[in-house]
């Protein structure tokens, strides 16, 4: 009897001792639990492909227009706002409204429109700039342009390049990024020589 009374003297001091210990570090369990943050930011971002608008004429004419198309394609982070733009082209002299083909010292003037009807000029500020919201899908914009009659020029091969630009965002939230990347003019004038003048 005299045992068991020690063995659960013994018994008692144990838990006693032991069981702070285990509060405690049941305790500092809990206090030292973490959570890990999961984040990703998604930067606004652009790519653009724009063809060639090409003209390819025979039996040029002063007294005809001629018109073309260029496709650009647009691929935009989604729910982007983005503006593109088209500058004045390489010759001199060039304005929006008044772009210009060159071929050695003549010039074959054209312009570039939003529409089909060519009515909206197309260029790089303001107005005149095309506004878009970005699917997050490729979109393809037409390039529509045209050559006014009334135009006398040599015969050969006509040629500009067109800066395309995009930026994201809009006028009052314009974020820094900006692309830019050429769009070739070309016009082949396959006529005989002379005939461009009637």
């Amino acid at each position: 009897m005299k045992k068991f009374w020690i063995c659960l003297y013994f018994f008692s001091f144990a838990v006693s001792v032991i069981l702070p210990y285990i509060a405690k570090a049941a305790i500092v369990g809990r206090s030292n639990k973490a959570t890990i943050d999961i984040t990703a930011t998604v930067q606004p971002s652009c790519t653009v492909v724009a063809g060639d608008l090409y003209f390819e004429i025979t039996n040029f004419s002063k007294n005809q227009s001629y018109q073309g198309t260029a496709a650009l394609n647009v691929l935009c982070t989604k729910d982007t706002k983005f503006v593109i733009g088209l500058d004045n082209g390489t010759s001199p002299g060039a304005t929006v409204l008044n772009r210009k083909m060159k071929n050695r010292s003549s010039y074959l003037n054209y312009s570039l429109y939003k529409d089909s009807s060519n009515i909206m000029v197309w260029g790089n500020i303001g107005g005149n700039s095309l506004v878009g919201v970005a699917t997050g899908q490729r979109q393809i914009f037409i390039i529509y342009a045209k050559i006014p009659a009334g135009q006398k020029s040599v015969p050969g091969k006509y040629l500009d390049s067109i800066s395309v630009t995009v930026n994201l965002g809009s006028d009052s939230t314009r974020l820094s990024y900006q692309l830019s990347v050429p769009m070739n003019v070309i016009l082949k004038n396959t006529e005989t020589p002379g005939y461009n003048n009637r």
